[in-house]
C-alpha cells in the first residue's frame, strides 16, 4: 500500500514583533500527523511544493524524515531554500522532481533587514556563515557534487534544470506531471478513523492533496449548516470526499446545507450519499415568462385553426352551390340544343295590292284638306 502527504507552502510559522504567528507554516508537527498514521505503508511519497522558510523548522522535518526508510520525496512545481533540505533528506534513489519544477539553491539571509548598521551586519554573517557552512556540507554530502560547485551555485542563488538535478546528483528519476494524477493514494476513511481530531492544518493540506491526487478541481466548498461550518476540498461534491466540521473531520451525521438543496450524508469522516433535498414548487420568473408566451401562441394557434375550420366550411357550401349551377345549366344547354321554335307570327299583314301611286294619294289628301 501506498501513501501520500504533503508539504506546502512556507516552511514554518513566522511571527510578528509581539510574538504572535503573522503567516501559519508548516512545521514539524504538521508533517508529523500526517505520516505517522501511514507507518503501516510499504511507501509514502512526501509532495513537496515550498519557496523555504526558516531554516530551523526545515532542519527539524529533514531529520525526521531521514528516519523513515519507507519516504520518498518529490519535488513538484516550486522547490527552493530550505525545502530542498527536506527533498534531499533521503538517499538518491527516493528522490524525484516532476519535470518542469522550479528548483533553487542559494545562500541563507535575514529576509526584510532595515535600519541595520555596520556592526548589526557584521553580527548577522557571523550568525548566517555557520547556516551557510552546513549547507553546503549537506549538499555536498547528499548529492556528490563538489563543494566549489555546491557553494558557486548557492552564490547565483542557482535554478537548476530537470536535467541537472540528475547530473548533479539532486535526483534519480524526472517524473511527468500526469503521473501526479495516476498515484495511488490512502483510504481517506483509513486516515481520518486513525485522526479524528487532526489538526486544521493537516485536514488542509490532506484535503488539498486529495484535489490534486484526484485531478479535480481544488477550490473547496464551505458552507452553513445546523451542526456549524463544513468544508470539503472540491468545487462539486461526491461521495468519498472528506469533509471538515470546523476544525475537526466531520462526525457522522446528516448535514442539510442552508440553501436547503442537498442533504449530506457522513461517515466516518467522509461523504457517503448526497441526496437532493425536496424543494418549493416554485419556477423561475424566466420560466413563467415563457410558459405564458407559449400559452398565447397555442391560443393564437386555435384561433387560426378555427377561422380555416370556418373559411373550409363557407368554400365547401360555394363549391357545393357552384356544383348545382352547373347542373341546372347543363340541363338548359340541353334543352336549348333540342328545342325547335314554330314559325314566327309576321308583325305585319300582307299589305293590300296597291292601286294608287303615292302621288295619287298625296293629292287626294290635299284636296281634301283643302275643302275643309
Amino acid at each position: 500500500m501506498q501513501g501520500n502527504i504533503y508539504i506546502i507552502g512556507q516552511i514554518g510559522n513566522s511571527y510578528k514583533e509581539d510574538g504572535s504567528i503573522n503567516a501559519k507554516g508548516v512545521e514539524l508537527v504538521d508533517v508529523v500527523n500526517q505520516l505517522e498514521p501511514l507507518s503501516e505503508c510499504e511507501n509514502i511519497n512526501v509532495w513537496i511544493n515550498s519557496g523555504g522558510g526558516l531554516v530551523e523548522t526545515g532542519h527539524q522535518i529533514a531529520e525526521y524524515l531521514a528516519t523513515k526508510s519507507n519516504v520518498t520525496t518529490i519535488a513538484d512545481e516550486f522547490c527552493a531554500s530550505i525545502s530542498t533540505e527536506i527533498h534531499l533528506s533521503v538517499p538518491v534513489e527516493k528522490r524525484k522532481v516532476v519535470a518542469g519544477t522550479q528548483y533553487m539553491i542559494h545562500n541563507p539571509l535575514f529576509p526584510q533587514i532595515t535600519n541595520a548598521n555596520a556592526n548589526d551586519l557584521r553580527e548577522m554573517a557571523d550568525v548566517l556563515d555557520p547556516i551557510q557552512d552546513g549547507l553546503v556540507k549537506m549538499y555536498v554530502e547528499q548529492t556528490g557534487t563538489s563543494k566549489e560547485a555546491i557553494q558557486a551555485l548557492m552564490n547565483v542563488e542557482a535554478s537548476l534544470t530537470d536535467e541537472q538535478l540528475v547530473t548533479l546528483g539532486f535526483v534519480s528519476e524526472i517524473i511527468n506531471k500526469v503521473q501526479l494524477q495516476a498515484v495511488a493514494f490512502i483510504d481517506p476513511k483509513n486516515v481520518i478513523n486513525k485522526q479524528s481530531n487532526m489538526s486544521k492544518i493537516k485536514l488542509g493540506l490532506y484535503m488539498k492533496a486529495m484535489a490534486m491526487v484526484k485531478g479535480r478541481e481544488a477550490k473547496a466548498i464551505i458552507e452553513e449548516v445546523k451542526q456549524g461550518t463544513i468544508e470539503t476540498p472540491f468545487s462539486d461534491l461526491m461521495p468519498g470526499d472528506p469533509i471538515m466540521l470546523g476544525d475537526v473531520a466531520a462526525p457522522a451525521d446528516t448535514y442539510v446545507l442552508a440553501d436547503g438543496t442537498q442533504i449530506i450524508v457522513v461517515e466516518e469522516g467522509v461523504i457517503s450519499e448526497i441526496i437532493p433535498a425536496a424543494t418549493d414548487d416554485v419556477e423561475p420568473e424566466e420560466v413563467l415568462n415563457l410558459k405564458a408566451k407559449l400559452a398565447e401562441l397555442e391560443a393564437e394557434n386555435a384561433a387560426l385553426k378555427s377561422e380555416n375550420e370556418v373559411n373550409a366550411s363557407a368554400i365547401s357550401e360555394m363549391e357545393k352551390e357552384h356544383e348545382a349551377t352547373l347542373v341546372v345549366l347543363n340541363e338548359l344547354e340541353q334543352k336549348r340544343s333540342t328545342f325547335k321554335p314554330a314559325p314566327a307570327a309576321t308583325a305585319f299583314r300582307k299589305p293590300a295590292e296597291v292601286t294608287k301611286t303615292a302621288k295619287e294619294l298625296m293629292a287626294e289628301r290635299k284636296a281634301a284638306y283643302k275643302s275643309k
